[in-house]
């Protein structure tokens, strides 16, 4: 008998792609754009596990017309299962959000990620998958489990590659030869930009506006400066914002980085 070929997306001129090469496809740009902070063998197995919720019955049904299913648990159950906590963070809201982490009280009808996770463990609390391949197990990124803070940046890091890589692929097999995308700007070109923006901004008119273009210099100044972690503490009025993303603009130009986040 031929194996069950699950679809994970149907494009308007009927076109199919399946759950297979949907992974497949996810899972090689997620662990590109991972490598850029050390992480690809973690970016490819996000990839790889996001959408296994999509083998199922309902989930197809889905395709044709049906009601919308929860098929992103069933990748996170399966991460869970070999203690891959951070990959289940990912997954688990890789279309509604990160969600709350929680806590071993929470109870199956709880919205966080534990509570979602005791959900699917019940009959009935998503649908019933196959698995295209068997999970592998991957190492955690480095520096995870560190502190805190560490593993909540590296867990947006990853979510934010998964997430982009999910949509392109999506994106390219939707739009077929449509889907070429610019590279946009360079770096240099935006900081330009910039600059030009802020330029009226200069010589500021009053003390309050004196401070905002004071801190605004001081972080173009501090963009100057060779990679590392900066901080900005400013009160609400300051201008963080512009002020931030001149230096990050600032710092990318000087430090030859490709992108801000």
């Amino acid at each position: 008998m031929e194996e069950q070929k699950y679809l994970a997306h149907i494009s308007p001129d009927g076109r199919k792609q399946t759950v297979e090469e949907h992974l497949e496809g996810t899972a090689a740009l997620c662990g590109k754009f991972a490598s850029a902070f050390g992480c690809r063998e973690q970016g490819e197995a996000l990839g790889s596990m996001h959408d296994v919720g999509k083998c199922s019955e309902e989930f197809q049904r889905r395709l044709l017309g049906g009601r919308i299913v929860d098929h992103a648990t069933a990748g996170a159950v399966e991460c869970a299962k070999l203690d891959l906590l951070w990959a289940a963070c990912c997954i688990i809201g890789h279309h509604g959000g990160l969600p709350d982490v929680g806590n071993l009280t929470d109870g199956s009808d709880s919205p966080t990620m534990i509570g979602r996770l005791r959900r699917a463990c019940q009959s009935g609390g998503i649908p019933k998958y196959s698995l295209p391949f068997a999970p592998r197990r991957t190492t955690p990124p480095k520096g995870y489990a560190k502190d805190g803070i560490t593993d909540s940046f590296l867990i947006r890091m990853l979510y934010s590659c998964l997430v982009d890589a999910d949509y392109l692929d999506t994106e390219a097999f939707m739009l077929g030869d449509r889907s070429a995308r610019s590279k946009g700007e360079s770096m240099t070109a935006l900081r330009d930009k910039l600059n030009e923006f802020i330029k009226p901004w200069f010589p500021p008119g009053n003390d309050l506006n004196r401070l905002r273009c004071s801190i605004l210099k001081s972080c173009i100044q501090k963009g100057e400066c060779s990679r590392g972690l900066y901080t900005l503490t400013v009160p609400t009025g300051g201008g963080k914002t512009i002020a931030s993303l001149a230096f990050a603009l600032s710092h990318a130009v000087k430090n030859g980085l490709d992108r801000v986040i």
